[in-house]
């Protein structure tokens, strides 16, 4: 392969000395490249933009940032190619993938289909498979199989295939096919270096990675040492993200585990094998969450929601802290100082808090986030805002959070009269209703004698009673749970 089929005219091969006659003509192209691609101070700091550009991401969200490769990792079976179909398919038509916008390319895309070309095949099918086949010949590009040489020993190889395909974007399926022996230093350095030689050629790089035969434990990895191979790899990675989960499940876990801008997730995101789709099937809404809570919420509590856990890391309840932080600059929340002398967290409030939930209209909240018109008013009012649980199964318990107890929990012998569950596993000490299969029980005498009457959350067209209306200092039970901490499971505090 000549350097001008991999490298186009402006990009002759890097230097490498050769015989005494040849290298005169060596150091001079070697000379032009150094030349051409060095840029000065103020253009390579000043002129960048303000905000991270996106190739698959919205403003501080980013999955995939534009001239940074993304690695989507995980273990055989979770949905890795399907979810890379989709967003192939973004690169080719626009679009969204799990509610963030992917930016279409005009110019073509390369799948590099190493791994099981026919499976990838019938899952590409499923994702694509409605597009039209002159479009598909004409913008996408696919190489079955193993590459020609190892990608690690030859750099170069990498940006050959996309110069020779005229695609300003690779997907790479997946990385062990790619090179020999990742977990060897040098490899995955010559690795990294075929994937930065794309990136500084304007080519964008997708890759499909997985982990490492055991995580600590056997279980899910939570940091980058989880992927399989060299550090090299993630390094020059730009964004990782993980999918966790059992082969074939349907239902898996997405962390971003090396983000360019702010975190996305962690949310569960549900596969459609059968069309080729995934949708966030579960991700804690902090928004609601906050107009639940006319008191605010602390970082505590939102970690305490977005990682499903009773107690959560100081990493973790920054990374909430963030999340905040950034809707209280987008004017969505409002922070509240904390005091350290009489030790009251930092809190943050909703400008328009939930007054009652019950009664749908022009300031209804709804879940889904802001700037979408079409779902500014309830259809379901009794579950739209007070769960974080994404259609299609609204008012869902996710199962992480099903049968976390809360301080003071105690056993008292109760049990369900339906499904026979005892009452402390379900929090009902704090209900009058069991939270797993939604039958009305007899409570603890604490929740019997503060509670109010409250409806059932299949009776839509029931009333509240008079007491609960009457005395306005208990909220109806749909949103006393939120309050409460049925949908976190740690209390509120820092």
């Amino acid at each position: 392969m000549s350097s001008d089929a991999i490298y186009g005219h402006d990009y002759p091969e890097p230097y490498d000395p050769g015989p005494e006659d040849n290298r005169t003509s060596t150091l001079g192209e070697a000379t032009h490249v150094v030349s051409a691609r060095m840029v000065g101070g103020g253009s390579f700091i000043l002129d960048a933009p303000e905000h991270v550009p996106a190739v698959w991401g919205d403003g501080p969200s980013v999955l995939w940032a534009e001239g940074e490769s993304l690695i989507i990792g995980g273990p055989p079976g979770v949905g890795k190619t399907t979810l890379s179909g989709q967003v192939l398919r973004g690169r080719l038509i626009g679009g969204e993938v799990l509610g963030h916008t992917v930016v279409s390319t005009s110019s073509r895309v390369l799948y590099l289909a190493m791994d099981r070309p026919r499976q990838i095949a019938r899952a590409l099918r499923r994702t694509l498979g409605d597009l039209p086949r002159d479009l598909l010949d004409e913008r996408l590009r696919v190489w079955p199989g193993p590459p020609v040489t190892d990608v690690a020993a030859h750099p170069e190889t990498l940006l050959g295939y996309a110069r020779l395909a005229g695609a300003d974007t690779i997907i790479v399926d997946s990385l062990k096919d790619a090179a020999i022996g990742l977990v060897n230093d040098e490899v995955g350095a010559g690795y990294n270096r075929a994937r930065q030689l794309c990136i500084a050629n304007g080519v964008e790089v997708l890759e499909l990675h997985h982990l490492v035969k055991n995580g600590p434990g056997g279980g899910k990895p939570n940091n980058l040492a989880g992927l399989y191979g060299s550090a090299w790899i993630t390094a020059g990675a730009g964004s990782v993200v993980l999918l966790w989960g059992q082969a074939g499940d349907p239902i898996v876990e997405l962390t971003h585990l090396k983000t360019p801008a702010d975190e996305v997730g962690p949310f569960r995101v549900i596969h459609d094998h059968t069309a080729g789709t995934s949708v966030v099937w579960h991700a804690a809404d902090l928004l609601a969450m906050a107009r639940a809570t006319p008191s605010g919420i602390t970082a505590k509590a939102a970690a305490c929601a977005l990682f499903s856990t009773s107690n959560p890391s100081p990493a973790e309840v920054e990374k909430a802290r963030r999340k905040l932080t950034g809707l209280a600059k987008a004017g969505d929340l409002s922070h509240v100082e904390g005091d350290p002398k009489s030790s009251r967290p930092a809190v943050w409030t909703s400008p328009n808090p939930l007054t009652d939930p019950l009664t749908p209209g022009e300031n209804a909240v709804t879940p889904h986030g802001r700037g979408n018109p079409s779902r500014s008013t309830l259809t379901d009012p009794l579950t739209d805002p007070l769960t974080g649980v994404t259609r299609p199964t609204p008012h869902v318990f996710p199962p992480l959070l099903i049968g976390g107890k809360r301080e003071g929990d105690t056993p008292d012998g109760k049990t369900c009269s339906t499904c026979r569950t005892e009452l402390n596993e379900l929090r009902a000490p704090y209900y009058d209703t069991c939270t797993r299969c939604d039958v009305v029980i007899d409570a603890a005498p604490k929740a019997a004698s503060k509670a109010p009457q409250s409806r059932s959350l299949l009776g839509a067209n029931s009333k509240p009673s008079e007491s609960s209306t009457a005395s306005g200092s208990d909220p109806p039970r749909e949103l006393r749970r939120v309050r409460d901490g049925a949908d976190w499971p740690c209390p509120q505090s820092t």
